[in-house]
């Protein structure tokens, strides 16, 4: 229906918690790690979406605050494609989320890498349109 928001592929995205309940620097803390399906390229593209950049800006927050942690941006896909194909979109994409903070944010580039993983690690079923959205995802991992 008219207004409604969809995803790459067309469909309805399901519903997203509001980014001010959110608490990105918590996850860090408490987890080690802050995982997302919140952040939107255009399909088969690294595009990054403007309906990201708040969730994005919040990241570059927190990571601002905290310069000696050094963090890798991890990139994964659905099994949707050729397994090639989604390796490399995985790079690009975590590529363009690190460029992203890295030019919109006080934070030493050397201290964000970015990887790709494809396919390799879902996290759920592959085989539902749920699985499939919650493996879409970036991973940001602290690694010191």
């Amino acid at each position: 229906p008219p207004g409604t928001i969809v995803d790459e592929r067309g469909c309805p995205r399901r519903e997203r918690r509001p980014i001010q309940e959110i608490n990105v620097e918590q996850d860090f803390v408490d987890k080690g790690v802050f995982i997302t399906n919140d952040i939107f390229f255009e399909f088969n593209s690294e595009e990054i979406t403007p309906d990201s950049y708040n969730l994005l800006d919040k990241i570059g927050q927190v990571l601002e605050k905290h310069p000696g942690w050094v963090i890798e941006i991890a990139g994964h896909t659905d099994s949707i494609g050729t397994e090639n194909y989604n390796q490399k979109l995985s790079e690009r994409r975590a590529k363009a989320v690190k460029n992203y903070i890295a030019a919109n944010f006080n934070v030493v580039p050397s201290n964000l890498t970015a990887q790709g993983y494809g396919e390799s690690m879902p996290i759920a079923d592959n085989g539902t349109q749920e699985g499939r959205a919650k493996n879409r995802r970036v991973e940001f991992k602290k690694i010191k």
